[in-house]
């Protein structure tokens, strides 16, 4: 019985971010924190003695502290240079890229609940260790490691299948709030439904009456039934029953053809 191969180990790439980037981000951190412990001694001093400290010197600290912190945001949420690819650029949605604040709240939570994040493509060099097992390694399995590797993938396809079903579920519910007779249109939508239905109660007489037609013809008796093809010609070309034919449509209470019956007398 052949052993499994263990999984080469590759290390984790190192973090992409440039030394100065980190080098100048410290120094400012560093400041934000001493501002912070600044202000916190201030609230205790005042705290301790049992009086409130000077409004001025208090709001001067406040305001210190506040442009320390946008200067901070600024510095972190600013674009990367040009002709640089940021680590996270090839995800879906980015981590530090927010939806449009004008978007519907129902659309945020089902892209996040569906997916937080995108990976990358299976060719890239950051998922080589995904611990995505190839063909040749699968036909060098034993039967237990196939097996085990099964139930993972059974697990996992559960887990995918609760996490779908619970966002329909959720959807629905949260189609449910919405007043749907208020969209535009709908009532338009309405008249031309009743007006279809009001169509269909006027002329569909017609159609009734041409079924009971149908169904009286096919209901009444024939009275060429039995006829010959040779019984045809003779009444295409003469006009009159051919022999032994007359006595049977009388019978059936056909209308006697031309030529035919009792003479009709003049006054």
């Amino acid at each position: 019985m052949q052993q499994p191969r263990p999984t080469p180990f590759v290390p984790p790439a190192p973090v992409g971010i440039p030394l100065a980037a980190v080098q100048s981000l410290v120094p400012q951190l560093a400041t934000a924190i001493n501002d912070i412990d600044m202000l916190k001694a201030q609230l205790s001093a005042g705290n301790a003695n049992s009086t409130f400290p000077n409004w001025d010197d208090l709001l001067q600290r406040y305001t210190l502290l506040l442009s320390r912190v946008q200067s901070l945001t600024k510095f972190i949420s600013a674009p990367p240079p040009k002709g640089t690819d940021p680590a996270l650029a090839h995800y879906l949605v980015h981590p530090l890229r927010a939806l449009p604040p004008d978007s519907e709240q129902l659309a945020q939570d089902v892209l996040f609940q569906a997916i937080n994040t995108q990976a990358l493509a299976l060719d890239s060099p950051a998922t080589v260790s995904t611990g995505m097992l190839g063909l040749d390694t699968l036909k060098g399995l034993d039967d237990g490691a196939l097996q085990r590797c099964t139930d993972r993938l059974k697990a996992r396809l559960g887990r995918e299948s609760e996490r779908a079903r619970a966002m329909a579920r959720e959807i629905e519910r949260r189609g449910e709030e919405y007043d749907w007779a208020y969209r535009p249109g709908e009532e338009e939508e309405e008249d031309e439904k009743d007006e279809d239905e009001d169509e269909e109660d006027l002329f569909g007489d017609e159609e009734d009456e041409e079924e009971k037609k149908m169904k009286g013809e096919a209901l009444a008796p024939n009275p060429r039934a039995g006829w010959s093809i040779t019984d045809y010609l003779t009444f295409l070309e003469n006009g009159t029953v051919p022999k032994g034919k007359d006595s049977e449509s009388a019978g059936e209470g056909a209308a006697p053809a031309l030529g035919t019956g009792p003479p009709t007398t003049v006054v």
